[in-house]
């Protein structure tokens, strides 16, 4: 049976239907068929307002392809005979393909509990039944028979296509396109029309069909041509729609993208600014209930905002300040709106402590006026708080103290420029009525014009500034018209804005301090005594006269004196004395100098000038000498007239130094060459002197070298006998080794004499070598006699020279008495007389003699030699080089030699280098001699052979012949 049916539906389409309109057929039912489901996809996605007219579109659409699909497969019918259709059942047709499709639409996605098999057997049904009714109103010339088994077979052909088409459709909803359903459903109205079709079978009859309402083929072929046409246009309709909503989605999509991203933007900004916000936002319902507060809560207070609603905030407050907080709250609150919540109070931290925060908050209110939120801010002011309570505290302790001292207390208040006084501001400057307060600018006015400027910008800057605290000095004028040194301090203090609202302080009135320090000043400048400016203040004007001077392209010139024989005064009548010669020379030096000029004192007696905006010519002594004018006057001391002089040294700038210390090294060393020439004498620098210096220097680095090489040796002359011609001793002189120049005499060094360290070095190197020298000899049993060492005014300054040398005589075994002590008549004067007086008293009591060196050549005088044990003289060998022609000096060494017999002292001749002079100094009595002509001074070693020689002749150049001459 199965295989009949087929053949029967393949004959039928082979040989009763027209092949290409059959391709044309499936075309057509496949395109309505998509449109079909399009709707319905459409309607199943569409809002439940719109779903309905798209189903029900769906389901028109769908009655109409159905029909159509019918009609245009008839006109590919070919029964053989002629075909008309009844209108009024192609009508009925339509109507129930259009209505049952609908409801199954409906029925399979209307809503959540949609049905989607169920509609697609109804869309089945309708397709049944649009068929059948379509095949009832067939009218042919011949008589129709049905197959019931292929009618049966295409009704659930029809059924199951369509039930399987709204399934798929239903969980294929995600495709743009249902083209599978479509498909599906497309098979179910072919396969239900061509098996229905293949069931009918006419055979043809005699006779005629009536026109009336039925239609022919042409009518059916503009009906279908129409129904296409329709169904085309609503494709297009539904692509145009499709394209126009793609492009608004588009659109939309790209809208909301951008809305979504401004809208977590927003969120995010708000919830950072709510996190990271310093202020705990805090929100409130009309009636003054908490309803919402910001996160930052838990972290300071310790519990969760919920803990904060309604009136829980007021659990985190100290105590003292809720009823407070609660009156202001509730009286915010009952102006409804109209207030504003400003207020402060403690909270309670997380812990356990309290900080001082600030709460604000304003009402939102709608367009009746009634408030719909309150919108609050927590703000933490306790550094602000703390610093206020601190400053009332300072206050209050500031004027109790202002009470026990002379501070002007003052409140200036920033937005009304009054300024309120102390009491102090009557007693200090003399002003009562400022006690009921002033304006700003009557403070100005009184400070110093000076001052004012420099004031007025100084607080503008502060005000500008974040700063909260200044100072300052200035100038006041007091009451009666006098000007007082202030010392302003204030404080400011700022809102929370930073703005300042008020600025409090004290006047301190330090006119007598800035009168000390003007002292202090002055003194750190100038020397008390003489009130002449001092070093410091002679630097300083001598830089402002170089700079003056290169200016004007001039020389500057510098004078540097020193009061003759100041020491001497100084000890012989005392330091009152002296401070009168001191200041007796600088009045008469400022009467002279020229103006413009400073005279400073640098220091014990010695004075300097300076003469700024000389010409070079100006360079000459006549210049320093009437600075000096009337210097020579007496000065009365102790009922003493007394007679001054000073030396003077003098250079010019730029000539004689580039700069402050070069120029006074130059007048310094100019002053050193005035005072060799004698009291009362000028010099000016000249290059000679500076090589002077530095030939002294060399000196002193040669000495010191030469001590710490171990080079200083004593070369020994000896001292003859001039009665029996015997050596009876000898000098030990100095003598050192130049690296390169070999054996040098003491002139080489003679500056490191004068120089008090290492002339006491050079004294000690000499002692240290003679006695070692004679302890060997007198070990050797050699007989050295008295061997003599010269000793210098740095030796005695010590105070220790005696002990020295006993010390070390001691320590090398020698007896004294084998030790002699030359001394120049030098170390008699000044201050040295007594220690010298001591140490030789020591030594002779010792038995050390002493020799009085280059006698009458020095400033010794016949006191001297009473005052001071003398046990020879030494006559200088200028007296004795001239012997015997010049009569004068023989004269005058008779005289020594008679004096010294008389007094009973030794002497000895220095100098003797011929024979005739031994002879004339015998006869007139003289007990030793030493000079070339008895030896040369020779080094230790030779002296030791000289000893041993048992013939006391040792040839012309060593020691004359032992006879009396």
């Amino acid at each position: 049976m199965r295989s009949l049916h087929m053949r029967r539906i393949y004959s039928s389409l082979v040989t009763e239907h027209d092949p290409k309109l059959l391709v044309l057929v499936a075309g057509l039912c496949l395109f309505a068929s998509l449109t079909s489901l399009v709707l319905a996809q459409r309607g199943r996605a569409a809002v439940p307002e719109k779903r309905t007219q798209w189903l029900v579109s769906a389901g028109v659409v769908t009655g109409i392809s159905i029909w159509v699909t019918h009609f245009a497969a008839m006109l590919a019918y070919q029964p053989g005979v002629e075909v008309r259709f009844d209108g009024r059942m192609a009508i009925l047709s339509v109507v129930l393909a259009c209505g049952i499709a609908t409801l199954g639409w409906m029925i399979a996605f209307r809503n959540s509990a949609s049905r989607p098999m169920v509609g697609g057997l109804l869309v089945g049904l309708a397709l049944a039944l649009s068929h059948f009714c379509d095949m009832a109103a067939l009218r042919v010339a011949g008589e129709v028979t049905y197959d019931k088994g292929l009618i049966a077979s295409s009704i659930a052909g029809g059924f199951l296509l369509c039930a399987a088409s709204a399934r798929l459709l239903a969980t294929r909803s995600l495709f743009p396109l249902p083209v599978v359903p479509a498909l599906v459903l497309a098979s179910g109205i072919l396969v239900l029309h061509f098996v229905a079709m293949s069931a009918v079978s006419i055979v043809p009859t005699e006779g005629t069909l009536t026109d009336g309402l039925s239609l022919g083929m042409r009518e059916v072929s503009s009906i279908v041509i129409i129904a296409a046409v329709a169904m085309l246009s609503i494709a297009m309709g539904i692509a145009y729609y499709d394209r126009r909503i793609a492009e608004l989605t588009a659109q939309d999509h790209e809208r909301l993208q951008d809305v979504v991203l401004a809208l977590r933007q927003s969120e995010e900004h708000h919830r950072f600014s709510i996190e990271l916000n310093p202020q705990i936002p805090w929100l409130a319902e009309p009636d003054g209930r908490i309803s919402e507060v910001g996160p930052r809560w838990l972290e300071i207070v310790g519990l969760p905002p919920s803990a904060a609603l309604g009136e829980g905030w007021l659990q985190a407050l100290h105590p003292e300040d809720v009823p407070g907080i609660v009156k202001v709250w509730q009286g915010v609150i009952a102006s409804a709106g109209a207030l504003h919540l400003d207020a402060r109070y403690r909270v309670k931290q997380r812990d356990g402590t309290y900080r001082w925060y600030r709460a604000r908050a304003q009402a939102r209110r709608d367009q009746q006026g009634a408030v719909v939120k309150w919108y609050g801010t927590l703000e933490d002011i306790h550094e602000q708080v703390v610093a206020e309570i601190a400053l009332r505290e300072s206050e209050e302790r500031y004027r109790l103290a202002s009470r026990a001292t002379k501070d002007i207390i003052w409140d200036w208040s920033h937005d009304s420029d009054e300024v309120r006084w102390g009491d102090a501001i009557e007693t200090g400057l003399g002003y009562p009525e400022a006690k009921a307060g002033t304006t700003l600018q009557w403070w100005i006015d009184l400070i110093h014009p000076a001052d004012r400027d420099r004031l007025v910008t100084m607080a503008e800057e502060v005000i500008r500034s974040t700063s909260t605290q200044w100072s300052a000095e200035y100038r006041v004028r007091a009451a009666d018209g006098t000007y007082l040194n202030i010392l302003s301090r204030g404080h400011m203090i700022r809102n929370s804005e930073g703005v300042p609202v008020r600025s409090v302080g004290a006047l301190l009135d330090i006119t007598a301090i800035k009168r000390v320090e003007e002292n202090l000043r002055w003194a750190a400048h100038h020397d008390p005594m003489t009130r002449l400016p001092n070093r410091a203040l002679f630097a300083e004007r001598l830089q402002a006269a170089f700079a003056e001077a290169e200016t004007s392209r001039l020389c500057v010139g510098l004078v540097t004196l020193d009061v003759d024989r100041f020491k001497s005064l100084n000890d012989s009548m005392g330091h009152g004395a002296g401070d009168a010669v001191l200041q007796a020379v600088s009045e008469r030096l400022l009467h002279n100098v020229p103006d413009g000029a400073t005279v400073a004192r640098l220091g014990g007696d010695e004075f300097a000038v300076i003469l700024p905006g000389l010409r070079p010519e100006d360079a000459r002594v006549e210049t320093v000498e009437r600075i000096l004018i009337d210097m020579g006057a007496p000065v009365a001391l102790q009922g003493r007239s007394v007679t001054l002089s000073l030396s003077a040294g003098a250079a010019m700038w730029p000539t004689d130094g580039v700069d402050a210390e070069d120029l006074l090294k130059s007048a310094d060393l100019a002053l050193y060459a005035a005072k060799a020439v004698g009291p009362g004498a000028i010099r000016g620098f000249k290059p000679a002197m500076r090589a002077e210096v530095e030939r002294q220097t060399t000196m002193l680095r040669h000495a010191r070298q030469a001590l710490a090489d171990d080079r200083v040796v004593p070369f020994y002359q000896p001292k003859v006998c001039l009665r029996t011609g015997s050596v009876v001793g000898f000098e030990a002189l100095l003598r050192w080794h130049h690296h390169r120049q070999g054996l040098m005499p003491p002139s080489t060094i003679s500056a490191a004499f004068e120089d008090p360290e290492l002339s006491v070095e050079l004294t000690n190197r000499m002692l240290d070598r003679v006695l070692g020298d004679v302890a060997r000899w007198i070990d050797k049993g050699l007989d050295p006699g008295r061997v003599a060492v010269n000793g210098a005014a740095g030796d005695f300054a010590r105070n220790d020279f005696a002990e020295r040398i006993l010390k070390k005589l001691q320590a090398a075994g020698v007896e004294p008495s084998r030790l002699e002590l030359e001394v120049t008549e030098t170390v008699f004067l000044g201050k040295l007389a007594v220690p010298v007086e001591r140490a030789l008293q020591t030594l002779s009591d010792a038995g050390v003699t002493v020799a009085l060196d280059d006698f009458g050549t020095g400033y010794a005088s016949l006191t001297h030699l009473q005052q001071f044990p003398v046990h020879t003289l030494k006559i200088d060998r200028s007296f004795i080089s001239r012997l015997p022609s010049q009569k004068n000096d023989a004269m005058i060494v008779g005289a020594v030699i008679d004096l010294a017999q008389r007094l009973g002292k030794t002497t000895v001749a220095e100098g003797i280098e011929t024979e005739r002079q031994a002879r004339q100094l015998a006869e007139q009595g003289c007990d030793f001699g030493q000079g070339y002509f008895f030896g040369r001074a020779v080094e230790a070693s030779r002296i030791e052979s000289m000893l041993r020689q048992s013939d006391p002749r040792f040839g012309r150049n060593d020691v004359a012949s032992a006879q009396p001459w």
